[in-house]
């Protein structure tokens, strides 16, 4: 899988979660695409998938802060979890 597809993998389900519900809200389907784009650069150097959930989880608090963002770390490691089977599975 090359680095488009799994930029498209990861949009998809970051999408679908929509983890601050701002999709639900009409906001544009790109209003992930910085979080998106920061996953996508590091999904090659992570080696599993707690890394890639610890990845999701920080980039998400980072941007939106603790408050914004109030999922739990749990919820992320489900997300992680969908992603990894897709991208590195296949």
């Amino acid at each position: 899988m090359n680095r488009i597809e799994k930029l498209q993998v990861i949009r998809e389900i970051i999408n679908k979660w929509d983890p601050i519900g701002l999709l639900k809200l009409g906001a544009p389907r790109g209003e992930y695409d910085l979080e998106i784009n920061r996953i996508s650069c590091k999904i090659e150097k992570i080696k599993n998938v707690q890394e890639l959930a610890d990845v999701i989880y920080n980039v998400f608090n980072e941007t939106f802060n603790y408050h914004t963002f109030d999922r739990k770390y749990l919820e992320c490691k489900i997300v992680a979890e969908e992603m990894w089977n897709k991208i590195m599975k296949l």
